[in-house]
């Protein structure tokens, strides 16, 4: 069983049950199926694609990604997701790693042409509507499929981004355990507007998928009272949401927020650590919602969860593991290390994905209590996370060395209270520049032609030099202790 397989069995059992809610529209079971199976058609007769080969897949939260997404695994394809602002340079490189044999984007994104790998939009149903979906092309439950079902990029701490390869079977069995564990059932109806890119949201779209239930599908949280009143038009019972995200809804639209979702069954949390005084205030303004956190990594997806109003003395805790996954910590640095039927396959291209004993070794550092339950203290490797979105600080700090201006620089993150950590610089400036406010204003936007949003340095100071070891390397918590706060 696959979560595709799953899909099939829901159009053909209920095949009027709504499955996705759009701005005005409601597809079914029946209906997606339908058009899934005759975009996969499509796409195999255009493209020549075989089982085993890898599709990017360039899209916001759209029908249209979902559709390309399912038709994908239809045809046995692998699938390797990318946000819709995906800058040209990261998309070189996962294309030099991956080595896909098509690009599809939304119509929303201009991409170059590469001559080496097809490139096309992913096109209205006008194109393939009259086509007879070819039976053959759809994979049988039961093949043998040994080639990943996601290759899912997240930031290195090189800078270079590596693909996290993911099986059919633990995606779906991560799925199977966000409904036991949150209690999730075929008449809720969820409002997302997490990236359908990135595995928080993607769980979620399997998770319903497993239950035969009602996505409402969102582009963003950029517009809150907007989201708001949809919330409130389709009686969603539930929302997953960013540690940003409560802290925005309880800050600037507490009232709206508190008369919108206090009918809410549950809302689940994830992606970066919460302060016990936000989800305490949470806790008592939704007083009959279950609130829900979970840890993980797309590496070892929602490895500890815990409701929050079952455990009120637990609030800075990240949980338990589930059935299935094991948790334990280095005995010398304290870091998680993960093992069970989560983790991923491994990393595209790396042979050292696991640890000797087939561990994985999460790069955070925690500590248990004696019932067993996980606390997320720290990191010891460089990876920023800002509200769930790794950043890499040697990728940014290669790109603003490519400033005539910029002698040295090292990038780091401190703490932001909204979004958990902000990613900052500090600078050396070549002889004779001066550092001015203007200055710092365009090499952010130098650094906006080749990085993504949330990986622009917030803040850039001048510095005489900056900290590094013995044999050169950025010495990031010294540089952090010296940062001047704004």
């Amino acid at each position: 069983m696959t979560i595709w397989h799953k899909l099939v069995e829901q159009a053909q059992n209920q095949p009027d049950a709504p499955f996705i809610a759009l701005e005005g529209e409601d597809i079914s079971y029946g209906q997606f199926s339908d058009e899934v199976r005759r975009a996969a058609t499509y796409l195999k007769q255009t493209f020549s694609l075989s089982r085993g080969d890898r599709v990017v897949l360039c899209f916001g939260n759209e029908l249209e990604y979902l559709l390309a997404y399912f038709a994908s695994w239809c045809l046995g394809l692998t699938v390797i997701p990318v946000d819709l602002d995906c800058r040209p340079r990261v998309l070189v490189q996962i294309v030099a790693d991956a080595q896909p044999k098509l690009i599809l984007h939304s119509a929303r994104k201009q991409l170059v042409e590469d001559s080496a790998v097809s490139t096309a939009v992913f096109p209205s149903n006008k194109v393939y509507r009259d086509i007879s979906w070819d039976e053959d092309a759809s994979t049988q439950e039961g093949d043998n499929q040994n080639h990943p079902a996601l290759i899912m990029y997240t930031s290195g701490t090189t800078g270079a981004p590596k693909g996290v390869m993911l099986s059919h079977s633990s995606i779906l069995f991560t799925a199977e355990r966000i409904i036991e564990w949150s209690g999730m059932n075929r008449d809720d109806r969820e409002l997302t507007v997490l990236r359908l890119t990135h595995s928080f949201g993607l769980g979620h779209i399997h998770s319903y998928v497993l239950l035969g239930a009602q996505i409402i599908l969102h582009e963003s949280a950029q517009h809150i009272s907007h989201m708001l009143q949809r919330i409130k038009n389709m009686r969603a019972t539930g929302m997953p949401a960013t540690p940003a995200l409560i802290k925005v809804l309880l800050s600037m639209y507490k009232q709206e927020f508190i008369e919108t979702c206090r009918h809410l069954s549950y809302i689940i949390i994830n992606t970066a650590p919460i302060e016990e005084e936000v989800v305490q205030e949470l806790l008592e303004v939704l007083p009959h919602t279950r609130i829900y956190m979970y840890y993980g990594l797309t590496e070892a997806s929602r490895t500890t969860y815990i409701s929050y109003r079952d455990f009120p003395d637990k609030l800075s805790s990240a949980g338990q593991a589930p059935e299935g996954v094991a948790v334990r910590l280095d005995a010398t640095t304290s870091e998680i290390q993960v093992n069970g039927r989560n983790l991923m396959m491994g990393y595209l291209n790396h042979a050292d994905s696991f640890l000797s004993d087939g561990w994985f070794a999460t790069g955070d550092i925690g500590w248990m209590d004696e019932d067993g339950f996980l606390y997320v203290s720290g990191r010891l490797k460089e990876q920023i996370n800002v509200d769930g979105l790794k950043v890499a600080p040697a990728e940014v700090e290669k790109v603003l060395l490519m400033h005539p201006l910029i002698q040295a620089c090292i990038v780091f993150a401190v703490p932001d209270n909204m979004t958990h950590e902000k990613v900052v610089s500090a600078v050396v400036l070549k002889e004779g520049v001066i550092w001015t406010a203007k200055l710092e204003v365009e090499m952010k936007k130098h650094c906006k032609q080749q990085l993504e949003i949330y990986k622009i340095p917030k803040t850039i100071q001048a510095w005489d030099a900056i900290p590094l070891t013995d044999s050169g390397k950025p010495k990031r918590l010294e540089a952090r202790s010296r940062w001047r706060g704004e």
